[in-house]
């Protein structure tokens, strides 16, 4: 309308009107557009009006009282239905995105200052991850509209209570050996009556809670960390306080390696920790990957047992650390920004490990039927 209220402007001959505008046919429909206007146009769009407002305060979760009729159609118009809630929020960070956003790319300009001073073997990442001992699907197949679904577990506190794994990774695509696992203990001490599995490729210990502390963040350093760096080296951690305190690592780096450290801002972690972007993702899926196969061929192992525990995670972080893999944990890098592209394409752990052509075990005279293939 105020586009042919412009055309239709005081010495233009109404007759020129229809040529612009075909559907303006008589000068009446001149003057009721004169109305519209000055009494904020016509019903339709005072309609569409209230509608992006009420969007508008939907939008900003202010309260608003309507018909449950209004609100039905008003809901299928915008596409908005009940959703499950994936993600818990600090207000702040809803408030300061944009300060977040400015602090972590700030982060990164001076991450990128500092990596080429060191060979990428040297660029390190670590960073905790939990698990549960007893990995359970939330959904099952059950009849439809019954009030309640239950599913059988071997143990209750499997599910709630689990266990660390700790992991360095370099930005040149390498794993670390050992990786560091926490195990859940109620005594907060590994027993001594029996043996607890070891292996090579890990060092193990525990707490009363399965999450480490400064006291096992220290023995981390002491006997992981300082014996996989030898020359100076840049390590890249979160803001958790015993690993981001740079005075924790000259007390207790045995060769006096230095130590360039470089602490992820807070509610970043998700998106420029390595681990967190693209590693633990790989790990966790292996773990499950291992876990059905286990319970699909009714193999006859406690799973959430202390010792198959290790023995999993042994058997994940010597996979992991093929070569095949340096493309994947280097891209955890680029991915985060701090390197460019090293690989145009890589495999990942499915492809190398869970694609097999035969069902059956490749050793001679065994009958077991085979579920991983050796990434070596």
């Amino acid at each position: 309308m105020q586009r042919v209220l412009d055309f239709a402007r005081p010495g233009i001959a109404f007759t020129t009107v229809p040529h612009a505008f075909r559907r303006v046919t008589h000068p009446m429909q001149l003057k009721r557009f004169r109305e519209y206007v000055a009494n904020n146009r016509n019903r339709r769009q005072k309609l569409e009006r209230v509608e992006h407002f009420v969007l508008d305060r939907f939008r900003s979760a202010h309260g608003l009282k309507a018909s449950d009729y209004w609100l039905l159609n008003f809901k299928k118009r915008n596409g908005i239905s009940s959703r499950k809630v994936t993600k818990f929020v600090f207000h702040q960070e809803v408030v300061d995105r944009s300060i977040i956003k400015q602090t972590v790319d700030d982060f990164v300009a001076e991450a990128t200052k500092h990596i080429p001073k060191y060979k990428l073997d040297c660029v390190l990442n670590a960073d905790q991850s939990s698990f549960n001992y007893e990995i359970v699907s939330n959904c099952t197949l059950s009849y439809a509209g019954e009030k309640a679904t239950y599913l059988s577990v071997k143990c209750l506190n499997a599910i709630s209570h689990s266990y660390t794994v700790m992991p360095i990774i370099s930005a040149a695509g390498q794993l670390f050996s050992s990786v560091f696992i926490c195990l859940q203990e109620p005594t907060g001490r590994l027993p001594i009556t029996r043996a607890v599995f070891s292996a090579s490729n890990m060092v193990t210990s525990c707490s009363t809670s399965g999450k480490l502390n400064k006291s096992l963040a220290e023995y981390w350093i002491k006997e992981v960390l300082d014996k996989v760096v030898s020359n100076r080296f840049l390590l890249v951690v979160d803001q958790w306080s015993p690993q981001a305190d740079i005075t924790v690592y000259e007390n207790n780096l045995t060769k006096r390696q230095p130590c360039k450290l470089l602490v992820i801002p807070r509610r970043a972690t998700s998106t420029k920790q390595p681990c967190d972007a693209y590693f633990f993702p790989t790990i966790e899926s292996v773990n499950k990957k291992n876990i059905s196969s286990c319970i699909s061929d009714e193999l006859d192992v406690d799973l959430r047992s202390r010792d198959a525990i290790l023995k999993l995670q042994s058997l994940v972080h010597n996979q992991l650390s093929s070569s095949l893999f340096k493309p994947m944990i280097s891209y955890a890098w680029s991915t985060c920004g701090y390197i460019p592209k090293q690989y145009s394409n890589f495999s990942s752990v499915i492809d190398v490990c869970f694609s097999l052509d035969a069902n059956s075990c490749s050793n001679n005279n065994c009958e077991q039927s085979a579920f991983i293939c050796c990434s070596y």
